[in-house]
């Protein structure tokens, strides 16, 4: 007896793997690829084995139809329809997943880009505020150095005018401490002429008196004998009398003229005493008023650097604040975007390999 293979089993085996070749590539194909085929081969192999040796069952009524050729060849048609739709469904879905995943990344992406502008937008409104400040600062520094200059050339002024005030009236003084120490030595020298004019007078008086005494004591010898010695005494009484005058008018003069000049000198030092006291207290009411302003705008210029750099910290710490604030916000933005993105590859990698899975398997069968 010959043997041979049935028609019937081997067409329905080249059918069903034909189908599955046509599904294509889907997430979890190897499993049930391997199940059909092992389900398939067993259930045509021991009929095939029955109907080649002749030793058929026999089944009874409706279930000989079942499990003949026909009945199995219908059986594994609808089994692998239904396989097939279930993996179309499952690579659908899975392609759908995918897409999306793709549409999360390039909107993650685009997140990312607007964060990276926003910071780089922060980032040159912080250095446009700094530089503005920087601007300010020099400004205001550089209006409280021009007015400090200003002041100092304005009191440097005022106290070269002082000084020079000072000079003029020490000179007018001196000048006029001058013209009245003059004026005393030539009311002195006046006085001494004027004595000496009154000796020298006096002496020629009194020579005159005595040549005309001598001649009318020699023209009347006889007759003035008597006389003689009354006129003499009388004369000598009054010329000394008249030097004890004069020597009186002469040290009258003297202690005037020296009283005169002793005022003088005493008014001209009280005078120049308070000239230089007036000029010291001058000299150091402006130096004062120099260092007073100097400090007053020292320490207006310490107290605007001062609020300058507190308000430039302030807003210097408020926006790294919220720069960091941002920063922080992106950071988890951008971790939990990591996160679905490693999520979405891990997904992509898990299909792939059982896309890859599938295609070897097709390939082997």
């Amino acid at each position: 007896m010959k043997i041979s293979r049935h028609p019937s089993a081997a067409s329905s085996l080249y059918l069903v793997l034909l189908l599955l070749l046509t599904m294509g590539p889907a997430s979890g194909k190897t499993t049930i690829l391997r199940q059909l085929l092992s389900g398939l081969m067993a259930d045509t192999g021991s009929f095939v084995d029955d109907a080649a040796t002749g030793t058929v069952l026999n089944f009874a009524g409706g279930h000989r139809a079942a499990f003949s050729c026909d009945g199995q060849l219908v059986t594994a048609l609808v089994r692998a329809n239904d396989l097939a739709a279930a993996a179309r469904k499952e690579k659908d879905e899975a392609s759908l997943q995918h897409g999306r995943a793709l549409a999360k990344i390039a909107g993650l992406e685009q997140d990312l880009v607007h964060t990276k502008n926003y910071l780089e937008k922060d980032i040159a409104e912080l250095t446009e505020v700094k530089n503005n400040m920087d601007q300010i600062i020099q400004g205001e520094k550089d209006l409280f150095t021009k007015e400090l200059e200003e002041t100092k050339t304005k009191a440097q002024e005022e106290y070269e005018a002082l000084r020079d005030e000072k000079d003029a009236s020490l000179k007018a003084l001196e000048e006029e401490s001058t013209k009245k120490l003059q004026s005393a030595k030539k009311e002195y020298q006046t006085l001494n002429e004027e004595k000496d004019q009154v000796v020298l007078s006096l002496e020629a008086k009194l020579r005159m008196s005595s040549e005309e005494l001598e001649t009318t004591m020699r023209a009347e010898l006889e007759r003035a004998k008597l006389d003689k010695e009354t006129a003499v005494a009388a004369l000598t009484a009054d010329r000394d009398d008249i030097v004890a005058k004069l020597e009186e008018i002469i040290d009258t003069a003297a202690r005037e003229a020296a009283k005169i000049l002793q005022k003088t000198q005493e008014e001209a030092a009280a005078t120049i005493a308070s000239l230089q006291a007036d000029r010291d207290a001058k000299v150091a009411a402006v130096t004062q008023e120099m260092e007073s302003n100097s400090q007053k705008a020292a320490e207006v210029l310490q107290r605007t650097k001062d609020e300058a750099k507190a308000f430039l910290k302030q807003q210097l710490e408020a926006k790294n604040l919220e720069s960091e604030q941002v920063k922080r916000l992106n950071e988890e933005q951008h971790s939990e975007k990591n996160g679905k993105i490693q999520k979405m590859q891990e997904y992509t990698e898990q299909m792939l390999k059982k896309k890859a899975a599938i295609e070897r398997s097709l390939e082997e069968s």
